[in-house]
Order: structure tokens, then C-alpha cells, then sequence
């Protein structure tokens, strides 16, 4: 197979992220590199921290080719571990945080990471995961900022270490991180990248004026790659990173103001809470430049109002953590083209195939593949995730399967029509239908159900469960959505509510239409906002 870029041999990248801080801290070492609760640290306070964590890992023997879980929330001390975990050469393993202890416990058994770290938001969580680990476990858990039990804090445990640059060669083909995005079935899988790939990345979101006049505004959950791809070009500028913890239109536009932001991105949702409230234009976002959305369709009535009454270019993105496909659409300059996601990035070639692999031509909807450098490496533990996931062209030339449907114009934009996994987008979060499904039928008194992602103001998806019950059992909506949500299902993936019918619409081959469904609870007229 022809991959999505030729074999190189190994080279050392002579500008890595680490090496990229380590020149910021001579070239400006009062700047500011990072602004997290009210505090900040310069880029040469920040190399400082880096290189102590790095040198700490590397005298424990963990550097290229280990692995370093991190689970927490936007905070300094969550960058302070990403740098310092690739200043060593180790790849870092971020890990989502709205799932249960056993998916947590599974993840990390998965990619085997040599240290956890964990913040003070996950206490509770970190308590049950040490439940269900074997004696030892703890011996590989540090905390960040809190105390628990006799386990080492952070500051503690790299206090001692030398700040000087350990000037670890970095490969390109190295590990930069695993991402694990939510699977369909089973535990999610983990999704390998390396540090050519996000260096090319980076490099090219450099050209958006990420440099050392800029000020990033991170309001997503940095253990998703939407956060990561400004954070990496932000570091590789040399930019300063404002975190944001938690998501509040209010105090975000009041970060703007403040620290006169110049790019910022996030999820649709929150685009639509900040452009809902009344003081909206009350506040001076006349610093921002560049504005990037993605994660989930974007209507488009909001890429009007976000062209209209927002400063700055609009660019929404429509990729893959897999990567392999990427597409832009500047909202600014086409507005006769808002309801697509785009057309493909320099680099990234897309074709639309039909279900037994044929190509189709421009217009006709089939599911959307892409091949560009910008890839992974394959899934942790998983080759037949990896086998699965590639469509091969005439020419042997492998694209990556995106699962998802939708056509190409005659002007190469690209327009989305559904989602062939039957994933739901809440809030920004990839929700699968099936995993909640394979949750609910273990009832005993449901016989058949269906998820499907209804319309929410709230979360611009949110789940619900249609059900048809076993013969003779009796159970109220609220009681199997209650019972789902308190003790099968993860934070994220709670249902809205339950709608329970005589029978669920199949084809001829039985399989459930999900289309017909939705119209079901259209026709309901019952509204759900999660």
C-alpha cells in the first residue's frame, strides 16, 4: 500500500516544539508565553519548567519512546507537563476526563503510560481509578496540584531538577501524542501522532500571524486536537497562550478584552452563546484577527452572524484527529458557499466514494475520504482498526475513510449531509450512538433501541433513546433515562430524554432507519435540551 506519505529516513527535526521554546527563551525571555487564572510566566520561566519535568522524566529513564498520561483541566501546570513530557522526547497521552473510571482504566492499560498525572479536578475520579487498578498502580500516579494521600505533587517531584535545555534529538517519525477519540464500540481508540506531523502543522497555521505579537485564547479542553492546533503554532511562534478552564461566554469575552486576543477557536455552541448575549457588542474585540471554528457543523445563520458582528478573518475547519482530511471555508469571502465546510487545504486531495469503494463524480453524495501529509500513524494496539480505516484509489495511493457523507461542487466545496457512524456532536464532544445503544439495551425491560442527535439550542446536538419495550414491561421514560444516565453511561453521553413506541422503522434488511426516527420525535413535537 502506498501510504498517505512516502517512507523518509529518520531525521532530526531541527524544529521541534521544544526546541522552538528552548530559542524563545533566549531570543525573549520576558515575553509572555502563558496566562492561566490571572497569573503568567514568561517564555523563559516557562523553558525553566519545561526542562526541570524533562530532566526529572529523563532520569527516570522516560524519554524517546515513553509514554505520559496527563488528566486534567486547562491550567499552567497541564502546559507546564506538555512541554516538559516533549522536551524529554516522550510523547504525551492526554486524557479525556468526561468518561467513567473503567473506560479511564481501560485507556491507560491501552497505551501503557510509564507516569499519570492528575489535577485536583479529577480527585474523585483518580479515587475510583486506583480502585479498580492492581497493587502497584499507584507507584506511577503523580498529582499536579493537589494532595492525595501519600502520593508526590508535581512541584515536589521535579523541584530539584536541573533547568538546563537536555537537548533531546528529536525524529520526526517520534511520537508527539496519543489522542483517543471515542470508538463505536469497546474502549476509544488511540490515535498515534507524530512530531513531523504536528511540526507541518504547525508551520502552516504559522503563516495566520501566529508570532510574538499574538495572543492565542484557548477555550476548549486541551485534550482534544481542536485546542492543540492553535496551542502548537501559538508555541512554535512564539505567541503567548491564554488557558481558559471552563467555558463562560461572559468571562471569555471578558478575556479578550483584557488581554486583546488575536486568535482564538472553538466549537460552534460556543460561538452561538457568545453571539446570544445582549451586551455582545458591548465588549472591544477589535484585537482579534483570525477566529477558527470546527468540531461540528456550524449552521448558517451563525457563520452570517459571526461575518457580521465579530472582528476578524472566520475560518470553520472540517478534519479528522486520524487526520488525512482537512478543508477550510474563510467565511468572510464566501457567502454564497456557507453551507459547506470548505474546499480541501493545500495538500489534502478528497474524493467521494459510494459503499462498494467506487469513485463518484462531483455532486453525487457518498462517503468522504482524504489524503494529505498531515496523518497519523496508526492506532495503539489496533491493526485492524488501521487496516479498516484506508480507501485505496486506482493507483494504490491510500486515502483515509472519514465515515462521514456528503458531495463535492463543481468549485471543489465540499458540503456535509450525515454522519454514516451515526455519530452525535454535543457540545463540541464526539458521541457515538452505539455505545450508548449497547448501554440501554441491557435492560431487561427494553427489547430495541435507537439513539439519535436531536436539535438543542444548548449543546447544537444532544442524545435521545427510542425505545420499544419488552412485551409486558413496564417502565416510564424518565425512569430508563434516569437509570441510563446514573448508572451505564458517561458524563458526556447522557441522554436527553426517552421516547418509548410500539416498534422502531427497519428496511428490508432490518436495518433501523434513523432518519424515520428523528422524523418520530419531530412529530413528537416534545423538545429536549439535555
Amino acid at each position: 500500500m502506498n501510504a498517505a506519505s512516502s517512507t523518509e529516513p529518520a531525521t532530526v527535526l531541527e524544529d521541534s516544539l521544544p526546541q522552538r521554546i528552548h530559542a524563545h527563551a533566549r531570543s525573549q525571555p520576558q515575553a509572555l508565553a502563558l496566562v492561566h487564572d490571572g497569573s503568567s510566566q514568561t517564555w523563559s520561566e516557562y523553558s525553566a519548567k519545561a526542562n526541570r519535568i524533562a530532566n526529572r522524566l529523563l532520569e527516570l529513564g522516560i524519554g524517546r519512546g515513553g509514554r505520559v498520561a496527563l488528566l486534567g483541566k486547562n491550567s499552567a501546570h497541564y502546559a507546564e507537563m506538555m512541554a516538559g513530557i516533549l522536551t524529554a522526547g516522550a510523547a504525551f497521552v492526554p486524557l479525556p476526563s468526561m468518561v467513567t473510571a473503567s473506560t479511564l482504566f481501560a485507556i491507560i492499560e491501552d497505551c501503557e503510560p510509564q507516569l499519570l498525572f492528575v489535577d485536583r479536578h479529577h480527585s474523585q475520579l483518580l479515587a475510583e481509578l486506583l480502585e479498580l487498578a492492581p497493587d502497584g498502580f499507584s507507584n506511577r500516579v503523580i498529582c499536579l496540584d493537589f494532595q492525595h494521600g501519600d502520593l508526590p505533587q508535581a512541584a515536589d517531584w521535579y523541584a530539584t531538577a536541573s533547568d538546563e535545555y537536555p537537548a533531546v534529538a528529536i525524529e520526526g517519525a517520534d511520537v508527539f501524542c496519543v489522542m483517543y477519540s471515542s470508538g463505536t464500540t469497546g474502549v476509544p481508540k488511540g490515535i498515534i501522532l507524530s512530531h513531523d506531523t504536528r511540526v507541518k502543522q504547525a508551520r502552516t497555521m504559522v503563516a495566520l500571524e501566529f508570532n510574538v505579537d499574538a495572543t492565542n485564547l484557548i477555550g476548549t479542553p486541551l485534550y482534544s486536537l481542536g485546542a492543540l492546533s492553535t496551542w502548537m503554532p501559538a508555541i512554535y511562534g512564539g505567541a503567548c497562550n491564554v488557558l481558559f478552564e471552563k467555558f463562560d461566554a461572559g468571562e471569555y469575552l471578558e478575556l479578550i478584552q483584557q488581554h486583546r486576543v488575536s486568535h482564538l477557536l472553538l466549537v460552534p455552541v460556543q460561538f452561538e452563546r457568545l453571539l446570544a448575549r445582549p451586551d455582545f457588542t458591548d465588549y472591544d474585540l477589535s484585537s482579534v484577527k483570525y477566529k477558527f471554528g470546527g468540531s461540528a457543523p456550524m449552521s448558517v445563520a451563525v457563520k452570517q452572524d459571526l461575518a457580521a458582528r465579530f472582528p476578524g478573518e472566520m475560518f470553520e475547519f472540517y478534519s479528522m484527529t486520524e487526520g488525512g482530511v482537512t478543508t477550510a471555508l474563510l467565511v468572510n469571502h464566501f457567502p454564497d458557499k456557507l453551507a459547506s465546510v470548505g474546499q480541501a487545504t493545500s495538500g489534502c486531495s478528497l474524493k467521494i466514494i459510494d459503499d462498494d469503494g467506487a469513485e463518484l463524480a462531483t455532486g453525487e453524495i457518498g462517503e468522504i475520504v482524504g489524503r494529505s501529509e498531515l496523518h497519523m500513524d496508526g492506532y495503539v494496539n489496533n491493526a485492524v482498526g488501521d487496516n479498516n480505516l484506508y480507501w485505496l484509489d486506482s493507483q494504490g495511493d491510500a486515502y483515509i475513510r472519514t465515515g462521514d457523507l456528503g458531495y463535492l461542487d463543481a468549485d471543489g466545496f465540499l458540503f456535509l449531509r450525515d454522519r454514516k457512524k451515526d455519530m452525535i456532536i454535543s457540545g463540541g464532544m464526539n458521541i457515538y450512538a452505539s455505545d450508548i445503544e449497547a448501554s440501554i439495551i441491557k435492560h431487561e425491560a427494553v427489547r430495541e433501541v435507537a439513539v439519535v442527535g436531536v436539535s438543542s439550542e444548548r449543546w447544537g446536538e444532544t442524545p435521545v433513546a427510542v425505545v420499544k419495550l419488552t412485551e409486558g414491561a413496564s417502565i416510564t421514560p424518565g425512569e430508563l433515562r434516569d437509570w441510563a444516565n446514573n448508572t451505564q453511561l458517561s458524563k458526556h453521553q447522557r441522554i436527553a430524554g426517552v421516547s418509548i413506541v410500539d416498534s422502531l422503522p427497519r428496511n428490508h434488511l432490518g436495518k433501523l432507519l434513523k432518519l424515520e426516527i428523528k422524523q418520530i420525535l419531530i412529530d413528537s413535537g416534545v423538545t429536549y435540551e439535555g
